[in-house]
């Protein structure tokens, strides 16, 4: 059933993030979430296999725009719930969530289908008498599409309810109504303690060493700023410093921000700058690349 399904890939997700893995999505915000799918659907190379764990969460591909514009035009107040579930908030899980969480961690098998063993008919209940897989799949309602006006904040736009897991088998003598409301309190406070942020509790802090971001304690005197910890940034924001590795491929990829007239600073990902938050890392573009690496080598 789907419960057995979402404890495997919660419990994937726990190993991962015990290993080290992934991490930059503990504690990530809705908006760098969203940036975090697109960035593993250029890396993975999605192919149509992903499919159906992608319409799951985004909805059917109607128009022919393809997914990756699909997510990269997708509401970042959608994605609030499983951000919550990374920042190690108790969240009701759903299927939507736990397919694009299966996605993420390049969870297989995926996306769910019926175990072996069990007939889910439409209603969610199980055929003790059919020995047969016979799998009747529930049509998902597809995304409604909201208009966000310019000025105004996406994430206010999020829908008011999650839809909550369908409980199937449910034992005889435990009223139905009964047994849905004690899964969903489990399941909540399953999701809640594998959801808990990995990192020490000491280490909620964190200083620019020069060419990284380096965890500490808040109360803990560093050669920098100690500002909050970003694990996003901990985990992807490194400084450049070997720029013969620059090439057209970095386009659009790797950020830079420029330090003098006639000077600049590569690195790996975007945002503020980790010296001087008044200035941006912006996207390499041809013309920095040709300026400032092809031009001196």
């Amino acid at each position: 059933m789907f419960e057995k399904y979402q404890d495997k890939v919660l419990e994937a997700y726990k190993t991962k993030i015990e290993s080290k893995q992934m991490l930059q999505l503990v504690g990530i915000s809705p908006a760098l979430l969203r940036n975090e799918c697109l960035n593993i659907y250029r890396e993975r190379k999605v192919d149509e296999k992903d499919i159906p764990s992608l319409r799951v969460f985004f909805g059917p591909d109607t128009n022919n725009k393809g997914y990756l514009k699909i997510i990269d035009e997708y509401p970042t107040g959608r994605f609030r719930s499983l951000s919550n579930f990374f920042k190690g908030i108790p969240v009701k899980p759903d299927r939507k969530n736990i397919e694009l969480l299966a996605w993420l961690i390049d969870y297989k098998p995926r996306p769910y289908q019926a175990l072996r063993g069990y007939d889910i008919s439409s209603d969610g209940t199980a055929d003790a008498t059919s020995n047969e897989i016979v799998v009747k799949q529930k049509q998902f309602p597809e995304v409604e599409t909201i208009d966000i006006k310019e000025g105004e904040d996406d994430c206010q736009k999020e829908p008011a309810k999650e839809d909550a897991l369908e409980v199937r088998g449910v034992q005889k003598g435990i009223p139905k109504k009964y047994y849905k409301s004690i899964f969903a309190f489990g399941a909540a406070a399953a999701v809640a303690m594998g959801a808990f942020v990995f990192y020490p509790k000491n280490y909620q802090c964190m200083y620019w060493a020069g060419d990284h971001y380096v965890e500490i304690a808040c109360d803990q005197k560093a050669s920098a700023q100690v500002i909050a910890l970003d694990t996003f940034k901990i985990s992807n924001l490194k400084k450049i410093d070997k720029w013969d590795t620059l090439t057209a491929a970095s386009i659009g990829k790797v950020h830079y921000a420029k330090v003098k007239v006639d000077s600049v600073d590569f690195y790996t990902a975007g945002g503020d700058h980790p010296t001087n938050s008044t200035k941006r890392l912006l996207p390499l573009t041809q013309y920095i690349l040709t300026k400032y690496v092809a031009n001196k080598k």
